[in-house]
């Protein structure tokens, strides 16, 4: 459908766009497609997440590492003051918050409550016993 010239940008009522589906579902061939064909990195739905929010937020490495080549916003919040590095973080995407870092994440961005990336990173793994590094283990 793209080769007729179909709209890699229409949205539906809630402003998601199909790159935000395929990026929320880890489809990098389907993302590969609709940046080859215009689609748009930077537009909000509804909630105010882009593309690549929602890549760091399902966890899908492969597609938040695509988005950073084609020049996403590392530090881009959702709306409500969540950046990518806190999403990740705040949702245990070890390799995504390491990718995020290495780009230039802002690593002392906080939420409305001043909770950081690194807050939550130790407070996570406290509740669990389990131990964060930043080598994507």
């Amino acid at each position: 459908m793209i080769h007729h010239e179909a709209d890699a940008n229409r949205y539906e009522d809630n402003r998601w766009t199909p790159l935000h589906i395929a990026s929320a579902n880890g489809n990098s061939d389907i993302v590969n497609i609709l940046l080859r064909n215009s689609a748009s990195i930077d537009h909000c739905n509804t909630n105010g997440f882009t593309p690549f929010l929602l890549a760091c937020s399902y966890g899908n490495t492969n597609i938040a590492d695509i988005l950073i080549k084609e020049g996403a916003v590392v530090n881009k919040d959702d709306g409500t003051g969540n950046p990518a590095l806190y999403l990740a973080c705040n949702l245990r995407h070890n390799e995504i918050a390491l990718a995020l870092v290495e780009n230039g994440a802002e690593v002392n961005s906080h939420d409305k409550k001043g909770r950081t990336s690194l807050y939550y990173t130790v407070l996570l793994r406290m509740e669990n016993r389990t131990y964060f590094n930043f080598d994507g283990t």
